[in-house]
């Protein structure tokens, strides 16, 4: 049972990512209403969240999984992927059911993405030291690794990965 310290802690913990994210999605909304019209190639938000999702999770992001992620009409679903495809971002598709998969061009574009989205928060490495930013990369790399079970749980109905090794060692 946590301590009502470790509680305090834990809650200005929670707060401050949840700062953090709110303050970051204000960023990305400003960087967006500044930008210049979409183009018929150029992507949105959320055909970036799914070239992403679909880089991050090879073989498992199906036509299904974006219905369900972003609440969307399996037509719908279709449109972005057919779209996605003419731009050679995602490989045309194999059949009903198939996993979505980047072209080699998409995944350059994934890298893209990440890096764009990136730089687009370079203010935080301004005020740390080469040292605390060391730190704070390893506990973002910890916290993407958390989101990315989360994921796995919560989307493609996985066992968590400590559950999944239990198995395999029993």
């Amino acid at each position: 049972m946590k301590t009502n310290d470790e509680k305090t802690l834990q809650e200005k913990t929670l707060r401050v990512l949840a700062r953090t994210w709110a303050l970051g999605r204000v960023l990305l909304e400003h960087a967006k209403a500044g930008a210049a019209p979409v183009d018929q190639h150029e992507l949105n938000e959320r055909d970036e969240l799914i070239v992403k999702l679909t880089e991050l999770f090879p073989e498992e992001v199906t036509e299904t999984t974006l219905t369900k992620v972003f609440n969307l009409h399996y037509s719908q679903a279709g449109q972005i992927v057919d779209r996605l495809c003419r731009c050679d971002i995602l490989q045309k598709k194999t059949g009903r059911g198939a996993p979505l998969k980047l072209t080699k061009t998409g995944e350059q574009v994934a890298k893209e993405i990440e890096l764009k989205r990136g730089y687009r928060f370079s203010y935080i490495c301004d005020i740390f030291t080469d040292e605390e930013l060391l730190q704070l990369t390893k506990m973002m790399e910890k916290m993407c690794d958390a989101a990315h079970q989360q994921i796995e749980a919560r989307v493609f109905d996985k066992l968590p990965r400590n559950v999944r090794q239990l198995g395999k060692t029993v």
